[in-house]
């Protein structure tokens, strides 16, 4: 049985650090309530309430639940598992992995926004915002993009677990700096 001993990885990511969707979520915020109020301005006691239903419905409840989401990942054990609670997302067997990076991408053009997203490209990945990934290349050659605050922590930990060599891009930033500290010596 996994308990917290066995956790190498944890990290939660909410919504409400999303400037851009704050930003979407105050002028929503705005725009409903002056053309909800000037509806409320003209209308008589029973539809004033229904009017006022909405407006809490839709500048309260919704802008509520949607900042409430969150990205968990968790590494326990050999399983990493990637979810917006109370959806299921994904448990990847970190046997299964043979590549793992981490990239610099832009949510919008090249995921197409936040959420849980499919191209091409960058395979089934989940964000909720940043532009931090760590991509995995599975042995079935599926790739899972997984957003993240905390990119080095998550590839360090999914490279040692999964028993993965470092990248090439990293094994010449470790030469470059070897040679620099022999130099300085």
């Amino acid at each position: 049985m996994n308990d917290s001993r066995d956790i190498a990885y944890d990290e939660t990511q909410h919504a409400w650090r999303n400037r851009f969707l704050l930003t979407i979520i105050a002028c929503e915020s705005v725009i409903l309530t002056m053309i909800l109020g000037a509806f409320a301005a003209k209308a008589t006691g029973q539809q004033r309430t229904e009017i006022l239903i909405a407006w809490l419905v839709c500048v309260i409840v919704m802008p509520a639940i949607i900042l409430s989401i969150r990205l968990r990942t968790k590494i326990m054990g050999r399983t990493l598992r990637v979810w917006f609670p109370p959806f299921p997302g994904w448990k990847i067997d970190l046997g299964t992995v043979t590549h793992a990076q981490h990239k610099k991408l832009s949510p919008m053009g090249d995921l197409g926004g936040w959420g849980y997203k499919w191209t091409r490209k960058h395979g089934h990945a989940m964000n909720i915002y940043g532009e931090q990934f760590v991509v995995l290349t599975l042995d079935n050659d599926k790739k899972r993009t997984i957003g993240t605050q905390r990119p080095e922590e998550l590839l360090t930990a999914i490279r040692v677990l999964a028993h993965l060599p470092p990248d090439e891009s990293e094994i010449s930033t470790l030469q470059g700096a070897t040679t620099r500290v022999e130099d300085a010596q």
